[in-house]
């Protein structure tokens, strides 16, 4: 989703990805202790940004902004599981990945109440895909209950007989 990201032009050089410039941006946050930790592998990095540092970036950012990075990461997550191959990604990997839906989404309904929005498409298709990976991880109960929440949305979003809803 990085078509989306204004912050992902400090990661590359000409329009081109640098995955080194990235993780010199991420050393430098951890050498800040802004970030809890942070594993790098050939596969890619994971962080985790220090509870204080949350708790801090939550207070300080408008709802309108903290709607459009909740947003943000249902794209980056969903595209994510799709770049996945499920069988082939260990189980610690899988249950982060289970981790980061069920937050990203509670994020989600925090941030603004259900009179201001309807989801777009955009995160109706994410949560799509959220269903997809719940369903494989064997987590049918929350596969469910996301995916009755998704029809609803695209109800009010489209019609009943719209393709996206009959999907």
């Amino acid at each position: 989703s990085s078509k989306n990201s204004d912050w992902m032009t400090s990661c590359t050089e000409d329009g081109v990805w640098d995955e080194l410039k990235l993780q010199e941006i991420l050393k430098e946050l951890r050498n800040l202790s802004l970030i809890q930790s942070l594993r790098i592998q050939r596969s890619g990095a994971t962080i985790s940004l220090h509870p204080l540092i949350q708790d801090w970036i939550k207070l300080r950012i408008s709802p309108e902004s903290r709607w459009a990075y909740a947003t943000e990461a249902i794209q980056v997550i969903s595209i994510s599981i799709e770049l996945q191959h499920f069988h082939e990604t260990n189980f610690y990997d899988k249950q982060t990945t289970v981790a980061h839906i069920n937050s990203v989404i509670q994020n989600k309904q925090d941030c603004l109440r259900q009179e201001d929005y309807i989801e777009d498409q955009i995160i109706l298709d994410g949560y799509c895909v959220f269903v997809a990976f719940l369903e494989e991880f064997g987590q049918h109960k929350r596969a469910e209950e996301l995916c009755r929440y998704e029809l609803k949305r695209r109800e009010e979003l489209h019609c009943l007989e719209n393709p996206d809803t009959l999907r």
